[in-house]
């Protein structure tokens, strides 16, 4: 069984695997972006009105980052973003899918996903500048 099939197998994972692959490609594609055009976080920061703290916090993925957020970064990368969907299994309803509270990370970037202890999640990537 891969770890993903032992996070998925109860809803409370399921949830906690989509938003955090979500958030993961989302803003691993605002890196990939500043990366090919170079720019920098504090560059980003300027182009937003915003601190260098809150770009980081935005790219690791703390930061809770509306739709709108995510456009407004796009925007000041000089790009468009366009999501994209595809099917996936649903728990036997969805409203109890709907119901289980969203999973957070510890200090420890540990997060417990119900599969017998907890997944450590390492840092993936890092943004200089």
């Amino acid at each position: 069984m891969t770890l993903k099939d032992q996070i998925t197998k109860t809803p409370k994972g399921m949830r906690a695997w989509h938003q955090e692959r979500t958030i993961f490609e989302t803003t691993n594609l605002m890196c990939k972006v500043m990366n090919e055009s170079g720019i920098t976080r504090s560059e980003l920061a300027n182009r937003m009105g915003t601190s260098k703290g809150h770009i980081t916090q935005l790219l690791d993925g703390t930061a809770n980052m509306t739709l709108r957020t995510v456009s407004d970064v796009f925007v000041a990368l000089g790009r468009e973003f366009h999501p994209r969907e595809s099917a996936i299994d649903l728990p036997p309803t969805y409203e109890e899918f709907l119901e289980i509270e969203t999973p957070k990370f510890s200090e420890s970037n540990t997060l417990d996903f119900d599969v017998g202890g907890t997944a450590q999640i390492p840092p993936v990537r890092t943004i200089t500048g």
